[in-house]
């Protein structure tokens, strides 16, 4: 009993990302810009507050870090829709099982009951609708990477903002959004999903 409530548990820890904000997907821009700000010193001794500048490199950096958030839940959910049927299949058949060795019958119920809640809870989680919103959102970031690769010709600055890493940031942001609707079953409004695609 206590591994199947463990396993209920650790089943409900998945449904948790469609929950929070974007602080899940890693640090912000502000947060990698103030990574690389440093506090110096003048020859009097004063401190001078350091410029915070968000640069191209930072929106790469970010737009990186959600899709490879992204290819870790699509492989959990890809894990959890093969091994949820195998787990229901084998509860089903542990009370027929237990009840050769043994006259267990509330124990019977017990079972048949957590295999019918485990069936419950992974309609709610949905893992191929997951499946296919990530893969989406992963393929909206591969785009617009590859259109702000085609328009920055040169190294992508590391001491600024160009008008194509504002560009891709607003639509690494649009694809999150659009992504997180689909997960939690709500249809994006137009302007998000032509924002994330870039159309």
């Amino acid at each position: 009993m206590k591994r199947l409530l463990v396993l209920v548990l650790c089943l409900s820890l998945l449904g948790l990302p469609a929950c929070a904000g974007q602080s899940r997907y890693g640090p912000s821009l502000f947060e990698l810009a103030s990574e690389r700000a440093v506090m110096t010193k003048t020859p009097d001794g004063t401190v001078t507050q350091p410029k915070l500048v968000i640069s191209d490199r930072d929106v790469m950096t970010r737009t990186s870090t959600v899709e490879g958030i992204w290819e870790k839940r699509d492989q959990r959910a890809r894990g959890l829709g093969i091994g949820t049927p195998l787990a229901q299949i084998g509860l089903g058949f542990l009370p027929s099982i237990i009840s050769l060795f043994v006259d267990v019958t509330p124990l019977g119920a017990i079972i048949s009951g957590a295999s019918a809640l485990l069936g419950k809870f992974i309609e709610v989680i949905n893992p191929d609708q997951r499946i296919e919103a990530y893969a989406d959102g992963r393929k909206m970031l591969m785009d617009a990477r590859n259109e702000y690769l085609e328009k920055q010709k040169e190294d992508i600055p590391q001491d600024r903002l160009t008008d194509a890493g504002r560009v891709l940031a607003r639509r690494t942001d649009c694809a999150i959004g659009v992504v997180d609707n689909t997960i939690s079953g709500k249809v994006s409004n137009t302007a998000d999903v032509s924002c994330a695609t870039g159309k």
